[in-house]
């Protein structure tokens, strides 16, 4: 689930730039693992950071057969984001002041991937070089908490949980992905959190 769950996060990645749909940005991908792994995809409009406007849909990774790939989370994303829809109160519940939408059923429609999406998915495999350890720590998710302000949700080799680092967007931002690794596993740093996505956070804003 972590592997489906990295992946999530490199396929929306591109629409925290651009739109996913209309004027619709994504914010974050959130990882939850207990009880059932989801990925919790944040939207909101161009140029609102307030977590209390978000909507974050969250998206069973397991289907009935198999695995349910990132192209089909987008799909589904952009569905639902597209237009005003209509949820029963049990579907909804907050986290972290943002609007969780459980999507289940019929709900997780995706309709049928297109020719480009499929041509993308082909060209995307061949670019991105094969490694045999995974990249460490692993981008499990992010969040964008403000306009300079990013929480990334990353696991590491010696730390499988899923830890918070919290980090200020700005022009040199180079030694920090450098220390990145070190930083978010020494314990010291680490602080209990009330953020439902990770066990523990690091605050790095000032580093």
């Amino acid at each position: 689930m972590e592997e489906a769950q990295c992946d999530a996060v490199r396929h929306f990645l591109p629409y925290a730039v651009v739109p996913v749909v209309s004027d619709v940005f994504v914010r974050g991908v959130l990882p939850v693992v207990r009880p059932d792994p989801v990925v919790r995809v944040a939207v909101s409009i161009h140029g609102e950071y307030d977590l209390s406007a978000y909507i974050a849909y969250e998206i069973p990774i397991k289907k009935s057969k198999g695995v349910r790939s990132a192209g089909e989370m987008l799909r589904i994303v952009m569905r639902h984001a597209a237009g005003t829809q209509f949820y029963s109160n049990s579907e909804v519940s907050s986290a972290l002041g943002m609007t969780v939408v459980s999507l289940r059923g019929s709900a997780l429609r995706a309709g049928e991937e297109s020719h480009e999406e499929r041509a993308t998915e082909f060209l995307q495999a061949l670019a991105e070089p094969y490694v045999d350890e995974p990249p460490s720590p692993a981008v499990r998710g992010f969040l964008l908490m403000g306009p300079e302000t990013l929480r990334m949700y990353v696991s590491g080799r010696d730390v499988r949980e899923v830890i918070g680092a919290d980090v200020k967007v700005g022009k040199h931002m180079t030694s920090l992905l450098a220390a990145l690794p070190s930083l978010v596993e020494e314990p010291e740093r680490q602080q209990d959190s009330d953020d439902p996505h990770c066990t523990r956070v690091v605050d790095l804003l000032e580093w």
